[in-house]
C-alpha cells in the first residue's frame, strides 16, 4: 500500500472516530471533521494547511508525519482553549499581538493578491528580455570554487576589510585573527558568480587570482580566495522559470513599496511624531 493509500486510509478512521466525538457537542461537525478538542473540531483542511506551511509534500505524509502534526494541531487548539476560557485572550498586550498578527496576515494577503494580478501581465517577451539585461545570471553565469574562512561579525566590520590590504593568502588572515582572538573556521565552499553584487562582480572579474577578498554576509563574513572558475550558464526552461520569479520578486518589492508611499500619504500623525516622520524618505 502507499503512503498516499496509508495516509487516506488513516484520516478515514480518524474522521469517523472524530464525528463520533463530535455527537456530543451542540455544533454539527464539519464535513471534513477529524478530531474534537473539548468541543473545538479540527479539520482535515488544518491539518492539510499544517503540512504545506511546513513544506511536507503529499507523497511524504504517512502516518507518522500525520500523527506529528495531529499532535501539535491538536494540542495548539486545546491550549488556545483554555487561554480563551481564562479570558487572556481580553489582556492588552494579547490583545495587541492578536491584532498584530492579523493586520500582517490580511498585509501578505492584500500583496499577494496585488502580485498575482501584476503577474498575470507577464509576457514571454519580458522574460527574455530580464534574461538579456542580467547576463551574469544567466548565458554568462560563473560557479567560483574558493577557500575561505568564516567569522562572526562585529560591529566595527572595517578591522575584518583592513586585514586584507596587501594579503596574499588566507594563512596571513588566519595569523592575523588569531592575534584578534577571533574564532574562525576554514572550509572549501562555492560562490555563485550570479549572485554576488556588481561591485563584487567586477572584482572577481570572472578569474582567479592571488586576492584575498571580505564579504559581509546576513549572519557571519567570509574572507575567501579564488581557486577556480567554472562555466555554469542558466539556459532554456530553467532560465525562463528563473527570469519569471526574479520578475516576480520585483514586481513584489514595488508593490510594497507602493503600498508604504500610500499608507504614509493617508497618515496624519500628531506632536513630535509629525516632526519625526516629516524626514522619512519616499519609497522610491
Amino acid at each position: 500500500m502507499t503512503t498516499l493509500a496509508l495516509n487516506m486510509r488513516f484520516l478515514a478512521v480518524t474522521a469517523t472516530l472524530a464525528l463520533a466525538a463530535c455527537k456530543g457537542s451542540d455544533k454539527p461537525p464539519a464535513a471534513d471533521a477529524i478530531a474534537d478538542v473539548a468541543g473545538v473540531q479540527v479539520t482535515a483542511s488544518e491539518l492539510d494547511r499544517e503540512f504545506t506551511l511546513a513544506g511536507v509534500p503529499a507523497d511524504k505524509r504517512g502516518e507518522e508525519q500525520v500523527r506529528a502534526a495531529l499532535r501539535d494541531l491538536v494540542t495548539r487548539k486545546y491550549m488556545a482553549g483554555k487561554a480563551h476560557a481564562a479570558l487572556l485572550d481580553n489582556d492588552p498586550m494579547v490583545a495587541g499581538d492578536l491584532a498584530r498578527t492579523r493586520d500582517q496576515i490580511l498585509s501578505a494577503a492584500l500583496s499577494r493578491a496585488e502580485l498575482k494580478e501584476k503577474a498575470a501581465a507577464i509576457k514571454p517577451a519580458d522574460v527574455d528580455a530580464y534574461i538579456a539585461a542580467h547576463p551574469r545570471q544567466f548565458d554568462k553565469r560563473v560557479i567560483y570554487a574558493v577557500d575561505q574562512i568564516q567569522v562572526p561579525t562585529i560591529a566595527d566590520i572595517a578591522q575584518y576589510v583592513a586585514l586584507t590590504k596587501d594579503a596574499k593568502s588566507l594563512e596571513e588572515i588566519e595569523t592575523k585573527l588569531d592575534a584578534m582572538r577571533a574564532p574562525r573556521t576554514r572550509s572549501r565552499s562555492e560562490i555563485d558568480g550570479g549572485e554576488v553584487t556588481d561591485v563584487f562582480a567586477q572584482a572577481l572579474a570572472g578569474q582567479v587570482s592571488d586576492a584575498v577578498y571580505f564579504a559581509r554576509r546576513a549572519s557571519d563574513g567570509v574572507f575567501f580566495k579564488v581557486l577556480a572558475v567554472e562555466p555554469h550558464p542558466v539556459t532554456g526552461a530553467e532560465a525562463q522559470a528563473k527570469a519569471e520569479d526574479a520578475i516576480r520578486n520585483e514586481l513584489l518589492a514595488k508593490i510594497l513599496a507602493a503600498d508604504s508611499a500610500a499608507a504614509l500619504g493617508a497618515t496624519k500623525f500628531s506632536g513630535d511624531y509629525a516632526r519625526i516622520m516629516a524626514a522619512t524618505k519616499p519609497a522610491n
